[in-house]
């Protein structure tokens, strides 16, 4: 045989490199075979080729962790809290509960201690400073942790994860540039140990290395990272992933034992394209790879917002049209004041009120306290769990009703109202592009979907955008309505609608980058006139609604700047000193050589290497003057609010008849790209969004103490008073359900179709949507499969599920899902929602729920073999014993994989060209065979038991299943059966025993039937 020649190139490639954000060094091997001997002598150069293309691949890092967790209220999120809170979960907090003291050596012998001890000296932090978790070595191992954290997860820990997280809070808070991890990302792997853990990161914004069965905290939202997410991180759509059932710790093992999507796609790429770059070099010796870029068709615009993408772009109106024309756009701004005034009160009463609400469920506790400091709301039973001493805790009235029915509203009912209330798309009005120069001159040829209605804290959050092209390019503004509380201690409710436009962060040149403020803001309130601010009754004698002007932001200058004299007197103990540090942090980090990679590269008059020289205080009372428009100046006193602002830094000025109360807090900068900025505001709470009056620049507390630093520079943030020409417009919609009085009530078309339980069965139409534009259908359908048969049918089924799945999903989200939703909450389905209907399979054994293989496909048959001599000897070295292997049958699995892509799917979304219509349906019978399946399958029932299985079916939201319905689970006994004496024993059966035996004999006559049951919920 002729022998052959390979070379190789070894090169080391970081993920976060290459779009996502995460740590992760892989090295990769590029092998490649020698086409010439001489070649290979003189040294084959291809290698070099394939890193060019690597390097030209890599791309900045726009978007930072957070971008890439989910939400509170996402379905993950909130099964995973039931969990903690069901039984399984209780049970596990009492056994934590039950453990020996982890810092009593003699008690408990944990390894982990000695590190733990080190790391608390080495570092400076109190032995017993617990600032997070709270957690106690007694015998009731009682945690109270800080507002923020959840407290049914930290539960869950024992007291080593507790006292690792309490550690790496002091070291953060101990740095030279103060953080604090309930306001700022971190993210911390508990699996490991206090000392090999990474408490920080030199690289803002991005998390450690994802690996198997890694334990990662993110303490600013007080929860860990899930499998979801380790997921995304990876660049893994798990959404097209054909998974089952799995757990969160296998899906964490399945990210963690992964490699990372773009780093992969990468490598290929530059393999493949390597030879032809050298071809094309040898030709051309001049050929710079950095030179060249995939064109766009809109490239010479420079990344502007252009009128001709827009969807309304030739539709507008003119100024000084007739007015009576019916396809002119009625005003929303009326439409949000009525809302105002009919709906804040209850938007207020049904928002999230309390931590253990954040995830869609609503406190069982009537009761509702509020810090009358700093704003945090928390329910009575969560009161006794967290740290909330330091708070000045108030009962408040969250009732909303009328007559003797006051109750608080359900919060899945009202959004349901909210949707019905408020228009489903919006427009801006002409003249706006003249006002707002940063957007460019084509904004008002856009609408806005209503994209997202999300239960908030004191408010419910309406967030509607425009896209380019139909959808199908980039996001260019958004428009937010806050209705409910407009600020944080504010006692009059209202709506908050706010503007931002993305023109100047999507230019190609010097795209802004960082946070983008909006660009205008409308304000409407309501106020009750009653003596008594916590008892506010619905009477609509006694609410005054105030709405206001457009306002738009005015661009930072000189001209909004002055310095205010900063004055600080009776000093009281820093943040450092309440978390527990000590004369050994400040004199090890002044002896310690920060590295370049830690220190931000910003002029400050404070050192950001070490410590203040006064950094074991902070002033109790500041004076501030200076501000000619006496907005802001006054006294302002310290409050003894802990964790829920940050460093735990809020003063307050006293408010008056003519003058509304002031604070001064620090706002964070979350992924800890810059330093935190104070500000002062009209509400204490940094989430409240424009509500700052203005910046304190390079200001800390200690500043305020320091005579030479009592100057401090101030930039106001103005807004301008607009004229009556700027509204917002609901245009007449071309795209609207269609209410066809023919089609058949949904469950009836299914009961009628029971012997069509098939995958060739789409299910019932349960609405559909008209007046679809060629736009519109091109670009639903620009991602479809390039199928034949399917371009020649005039109705084409749109890939939910397929390889451009997600794409379609979001294109069908932006354009249809606004009316769709809309359509559903005024119950104009052919299905009634939350309702339950029962249906039945076909007489047919092999389509009996559960046991149908083009629904629910059975899985391969794993075999066990003898293993190969070498295998054999490893595996006995290793596990000493075992000699067999566990295989499956490659055909098999791949038969399989393909039967999962031809399974039928719940819902069919497709689109008829001809008529330009929209169809939805839904099929059942697929819910129910993969609910039945999990139960019969594997089992020797019977037939006669599975014809007997009974299946329900509802449609509903996801946000509004709730917590499911369980009950306590219960462990037959013999207390109602009667007393058998057994005459031939000396001493007789206790009552209890002869109880027993009756039961006994009647299981052996089969007279006893015994219950199972199971619950699961599936996605």
């Amino acid at each position: 045989y002729k022998k052959a020649r390979y070379c190789t190139h070894l090169c080391k490639i970081d993920t976060k490199e290459y779009g996502l954000p995460q740590t992760r060094n892989r090295k990769y091997l590029f092998i490649w075979r020698c086409s010439d001997e001489e070649e290979h002598i003189s040294g084959d150069d291809l290698g070099t080729y394939f890193q060019q293309i690597l390097d030209h691949l890599k791309t900045p890092l726009l978007y930072s962790m957070d971008a890439f967790l989910l939400q509170s209220t996402h379905d993950r999120i909130r099964c995973f809290r039931e969990a903690l809170r069901s039984g399984p979960g209780l049970m596990v907090a009492r056994e934590r509960s039950k453990e020996l003291d982890f810092y009593d050596w003699n008690l408990s012998y944990v390894k982990d201690f000695p590190l733990h001890k080190v790391f608390r000296q080495e570092n400076g932090i109190a032995e017993r400073s617990r600032w997070l978790t709270g957690w106690e070595g007694s015998s009731n191992g009682r945690r109270t942790p800080a507002p923020g954290l959840w407290p049914e997860l930290v539960d869950m820990w024992n007291m080593r994860r507790c006292d690792m997280i309490d550690c790496f809070g002091a070291a953060v808070t101990r740095d030279a540039i103060m953080r604090d991890p309930l306001h700022h990302s971190f993210t911390w792997d508990l699996s490991q140990n206090v000392t090999r853990a990474p408490f920080r990161s030199a690289n803002v914004g991005v998390c450690g290395c994802v690996t198997p069965g890694g334990e990662l905290l993110l303490p600013h939202k007080g929860r860990t990272i899930m499998g979801y997410e380790k997921l995304l991180l990876q660049g893994i759509p798990f959404s097209r992933l054909l998974l089952g059932p799995e757990t969160e710790v296998q899906l964490s093992d399945l990210a963690g034992n992964a490699m990372s999507v773009p780093v992969v796609c990468a490598t290929m790429l530059s393999a493949f394209c390597a030879p032809q770059l050298r071809r094309e070099h040898r030709r051309d010796a001049n050929i710079v790879l950095s030179n060249y870029a995939l064109s766009q068709k809109y490239e010479d615009a420079n990344g502007a917002v252009l009128a001709k993408r827009g969807d309304l772009f030739g539709q507008r109106r003119q100024e000084g049209q007739n007015k009576n024309d019916k396809n002119i756009a009625t005003t929303a701004d009326e439409i949000f004041i009525r809302i105002a005034k009919d709906l804040a009160r209850d938007a207020f009463c049904s928002s999230v009120l309390c931590l253990c609400e954040s995830s869609g469920r609503m406190t069982g506790v009537p009761t509702i306290l509020e810090c009358q400091s700093c704003g945090l709301s928390i329910c009575h039973e969560c009161s006794g769990r967290s740290r909330t001493k330091s708070h000045d805790l108030k009962e408040i009235c969250v009732v909303a009703g009328k007559g003797t029915a006051k109750c608080r509203p359900d919060p899945h009912a009202f959004e349901r109202k909210l949707r019905c209330a408020v228009p489903s798309i919006l427009q801006l009005s002409v003249g706006w592009e003249e006002i707002l120069k940063e957007s460019g001159t084509g904004l008002e040829s856009y609408t806005f979907q209503l994209q997202q209605v999300d239960r908030r804290k004191g408010h419910w959050l309406l967030v509607y955008g425009a896209w380019e092209d139909y959808g199908s390019a980039r996001q260019v503004a958004e428009i937010r309505v806050e209705i409910g509380r407009t600020g944080t201690l504010l006692k009059e409710e209202g709506l908050a609608i706010y503007l931002r436009c993305f023109a100047p962060s999507i230019h190609h040149e010097n795209p802004l980058r960082g946070k983008l403020h909006d660009s205008a803001r409308l304000i409407i309130t309501n106020k009750f006139s009653t003596g008594d601010d916590n008892k506010v009754e619905d009477t609509s004698s006694s609410l005054s609604t105030t709405v206001g002007k457009w306002e738009i932001r005015v661009p930072p200058s000189n001209k909004n700047a002055c310095t205010l004299q900063i004055v600080g007197s009776d000093p009281c103990p820093s943040q450092r000193i309440q978390v527990g540090l000590d004369d050994v942090a400040y004199d090890t980090l002044k002896s310690h050589k920060a590295m370049k990679a830690f220190i931000p590269n910003i002029k400050s008059r404070n050192n950001h290497t070490t410590y203040h020289p006064k950094w074991k205080s902070w002033p109790g009372t500041i004076v501030v003057t200076g501000d000619k428009t006496d907005r802001v100046n006054g006294t302002y006193q310290k409050l003894r609010c802990q964790h829920t602002v940050v460093h735990s830094a809020l003063w307050r000025r006293d408010g008056s008849s003519s003058s509304p109360p002031m604070y001064i807090y620090f706002k964070p900068n979350v992924i800890r790209s810059g330093l935190d900025r104070a500000v002062i505001a009209s509400t204490p709470s940094y989430s409240d969004v424009n509500m700052e009056i203005c910046e304190l620049v390079d200001w800390i507390p200690e500043n305020a103490l320091t005579k030479s630093t009592n100057e401090t520079k101030a930039k106001f943030l103005e807004w301008n008073r607009c004229g009556d020409n700027l509204k917002l417009e609901v245009p007449t919609q071309m795209m609207s359900m269609e209410e066809n009085t023919a089609i058949k009530p949904f469950h009836k078309a299914i009961t009628g179709a029971t012997e069509n339980n098939n995958s060739s069965y789409p299910g019932p139409i349960l609405c559909e949507m008209k007046g679809l534009s060629i736009h519109v259908i091109r670009s639903l359908l620009e991602y479809n499969k390039d199928d034949k048969n399917e371009n020649k049918k005039k109705i084409k089924k749109i890939d939910l599920v397929g390889r451009s799945g997600t794409r379609n999903a979001k294109r069908l989200s932006i354009l249809a899902a606004p009316s769709l939703l809309k359509h559903a909450a005024l119950d104009k389905l052919t299905l009634k929602i939350s309702k339950w209907y029962g249906i039945s399979s076909s007489s047919s054994s092999s389509s009996h729920f559960g046991f149908c293989e083009k629904h629910v496909p059975s899985r391969p048959v794993e075999k066990w073999i003898i293993a190969s001599a070498e295998r054999a000897a490893a595996t006995t070295k290793s596990r000493n014993k075992f000699n067999l292997e566990r295989v499956y049958d490659a055909e098999e699995s791949n038969e399989y994989y393909q039967k999962l892509l031809q399974c039928p799917t719940a819902f069919e979304v497709s689109v008829d060209e001809s008529k330009g219509k929209l169809l939805v349906q839904m099929n059942p019978f697929v819910a129910a065979h993969h609910a039945a399946a999990s139960l019969l399958r594997g089992r020797a029932t019977g037939e006669e038991y599975t014809k007997n299985v009974k299946i329900d079916y509802c449609l509903s939201e996801l946000s509004s299943m709730g917590e499911p319905d369980t009950k306590e689970f219960h462990v037959p006994n013999s207390d109602s059966y009667q007393e058998t004496a057994v005459a031939e024993l000396e001493l007789p059966l206790y009552k209890r025993q002869a109880k027993a035996l009756t039961r006994m004999q009647a299981i052996e006559r089969g007279e006893v039937k015994f219950s199972e049951e199971e619950r699961s919920e599936h996605i």
